[in-house]
């Protein structure tokens, strides 16, 4: 499917009104037995044979004209695009605003520009980067032109739209603002995008396993999974990431490659050699990527730039203002980090102070040292100069990581909803543990089922399966008049709980979200024609297992199989459409679109269970079995182990609280989690460590 071409519209479509049309022929053909069979003055036997025949005529002509409406969609589909399939120019469009938006609100709630955005610079690296010539993009023997690479945080995006291979990689000590400078360069080329030019987006390139995937795979996953609105709605439709990618309307902006495992690192290298002419930017620690270059060959056609520490001006510009100030007895007002300042301007040599500057050298402690001392009127930033408590830069460093947690969850949240420190400090700890076993940054909801023990994911699913298949089995026993069915029910849904509860708890990964949206208004076309198929399959289907059971299975039966097949495929036909990129970037828009998705397949299947069941152990022990089969079913999706085991059992642990998304959604807006797409991540690295580091101990 060409996705280069705005969407037209089709010829108008005939076959839903041909199908409604063969299935009211089809079913009065069908109820037409008995009549004729008393018109005849037949006998019972006779008029029941009548009536077997003609449902099986019926079943061959259903099925013949089924298998002809599904080739001729299916050619249609080949020949034109969708009028729900956007254009991939559009769709850029949309990636663009998505990314702005949360890129935005990521500076805003770190304060990156409260009041003013810290003077990042940098400076050019030479060793162990491509030739200038290759970086250039000179023709042979063509003299290469020099390209100034030096800068600050204002002219980034100048800097890089410089190079003409358009790679770039950005080395920077832990804490020294590489994500930073990222969002800054990502939300500059924003600014200044032209259409048909190239979306940069942010990705965390710390779970990529190069052995597997190439950069490619990887990304379209990737997308995908940020920006669900660019996953296939459904089997047949086009992945939108890959299109994107495919007409080169990608920017990759790759953060973490110092997180990737050390044993994979030059084999991602090897992999972002395979497509030397894709722009891209890499963010890295120097000795991580040197080590990864080792004697191998470097990054094809890269420049590379190195952040510089902050110097004492750079922090006394920041901190002076960005803290309270107090108003002295003689009149005057005095900053809460003027006596640190001006023993560290006076005495610059002296081992506190020098400690004290080398530790806010970087823009993550400058940032903790202005949460833990500058909003916390109790806590006095002199004490940092007590070389008994913090005699090196380490120290002090640790110091602002552990007091940095007590100091955003002393006041209430926007919503006036109080979390302990100490109770957040625990949630937060196992959140991080998790992230260190699964050996990940991404705390992905559907994916924290997977750090819970094996045995405690049977039990908890042992647990949630009993009273649905007890339901069920207290259905079934008695449609199939198994007495006594007070003893038979439970015995048969204890059994059926076991089963499912085994082969839930067994995959090590949990089922990833779907995603569901219903559009009857521009899909309605399609919605027809899928009513009048699933008709004709009800029709069909119901037939056979007149004619093959025969009483008490009878027109009755076929009649509410064929409404309810047709009226399933309807919804489902409806509820595959495009989602907007832009509204579907949040964990919480992904849960609710799996919820979605699990609730309507949920009414599906327990309306065919039911429709089948009714007929063989009546209505009220048919919709028993249906709802308790689609019960069962909801508690394998993403949403159903979400809801036993995150919402359910870790709280009852004490592992993480009651309103999980509420916490984490705090924590985002507190500074402590950064929001990545569809998935959260610690603030920095550093602080994730530490945190893993206390709920191990």
């Amino acid at each position: 499917m060409n996705l280069t071409e705005g969407p037209r519209r089709t010829a108008t479509r005939r076959w839903p009104w041909v199908l409604a049309g063969v299935g009211m022929v089809a079913l009065v053909w069908y109820l037409a037995g008995p009549v004729v069979g008393d018109y005849l003055d037949a006998d019972l036997p006779t008029r029941d044979q009548m009536s077997s025949v003609a449902s099986l005529w019926v079943a061959m002509v259903s099925l013949l004209v089924s298998t002809i409406a599904v080739w001729s969609q299916h050619r249609q589909a080949s020949r034109s695009a969708s009028v729900s399939v956007p254009s991939v120019a559009d769709v850029a469009e949309q990636l663009g605003q998505a990314v702005q938006h949360q890129w935005e609100g990521e500076e805003e709630r770190r304060r990156i520009h409260d009041p003013v955005a810290l003077s990042l610079r940098w400076k050019a690296v030479d060793a162990f980067f491509d030739h200038k010539k290759n970086i250039g993009r000179s023709p042979a023997r063509a003299q290469g032109r020099p390209i100034q690479l030096n800068g600050r945080l204002s002219e980034i995006a100048q800097v890089y739209l410089s190079i003409p291979s358009r790679r770039l990689v950005v080395l920077g000590s832990d804490g020294s603002g590489k994500t930073v400078l990222a969002a800054r360069l990502a939300l500059d080329l924003l600014q200044v995008r032209q259409p048909g030019e190239r979306v940069p987006v942010i990705v965390s390139v710390a779970a990529w396993d190069p052995t597997t995937t190439d950069l490619a795979g990887w990304l379209t996953a990737k997308l995908a999974r940020d920006y669900p609105g660019l996953a296939p709605a459904r089997s047949g439709l086009p992945n939108l990431a890959a299109e994107l990618l495919k007409a080169h309307l990608i920017l990759p902006i790759l953060d973490g490659f110092d997180e990737i495992p050390r044993g994979l690192r030059n084999r991602a290298l090897k992999r972002l050699n395979d497509v030397p002419r894709m722009p891209l930017v890499l963010t890295s620690r120097p000795t991580e990527y040197t080590a990864a270059i080792g004697r191998g060959r470097v990054l094809s056609g890269a420049a590379g730039i190195e952040l510089a520490a902050l110097d004492l001006h750079d922090i006394e510009d920041y901190l002076s203002r960005t803290t309270r100030r107090e108003v002295l007895r003689d009149g005057d007002h005095c900053g809460v980090w003027d006596p640190v300042l001006d023993r560290l301007r006076e005495q610059p040599a002296h081992p506190a102070n020098s400690a004290v500057r080398q530790a806010l050298s970087t823009p993550l402690m400058l940032s903790l040292a202005r949460t833990v001392y500058g909003d916390t009127p109790e806590h006095d930033p002199l004490e940092l100069l007590d070389t008994a408590r913090f005699p090196d830069c380490e120290a002090i460093e640790r110091h602002l990581v552990a007091a940095y947690l007590p100091a955003v969850y002393e006041h209430a949240d926007k919503n006036g909803r109080d979390w302990p420190p100490e109770r957040a400090h625990r949630w937060l700890a196992h959140l991080a543990s998790h992230l260190d076993q699964s050996d990940s940054r991404d705390i992905a909801w559907w994916r924290l089922r997977n750090g819970i023990p094996k045995v405690h994911r049977f039990w908890a699913f042992l647990v949630a399966f009993y009273p649905a298949a007890t339901i069920g089995g207290f259905g079934l026993s008695r449609a199939l008049h198994l007495e006594p069915v007070s003893f038979v029910g439970p015995l048969m849904g204890g059994f059926v709980a076991q089963v499912l509860a085994n082969v839930t708890c067994v995959p090590a990964e949990g089922p990833d979200p779907a995603r569901t949206r219903f559009d009857f208004r521009h899909r309605l076309p399609h919605l027809v024609s899928m009513l009048g198929l699933g008709l004709m399959a009800g029709l069909t289907a119901g037939s056979i297992l007149a004619w093959l059971i025969g009483p008490p299975i009878g027109s009755s039966f076929v009649i509410a199989f064929g409404l309810a097949l047709g009226l399933s495929m309807a919804v489902t036909a409806a509820s595959h459409s495009w989602i907007d990129i832009d509204t579907e970037v949040s964990p919480a828009s992904a849960l609710s679109g799996d919820r979605r998705h699990t609730i309507l397949t949920l009414l599906q299947l327990g309306c065919a269970v039911s429709v089948f069941a009714s007929f063989i152990s009546g209505p009220v022990y048919g919709v028993v079995v249906g709802l308790a089969t689609g019960l069962m079913w909801a508690l394998t999706s993403a949403w159903g182990q979400w809801l036993v085991l995150i919402r359910l059992w870790l709280p009852l642990r004490g592992r993480l609280p009651w309103r999980t998304f509420a916490f984490l959604s705090d924590a985002r807006d507190r500074g402590v989690l950064r929001q990545v797409g569809a998935v959260y991540q610690f603030r920095h690295a550093r602080l994730q460590h530490y945190l893993s580091g206390a709920d191990r101990a």
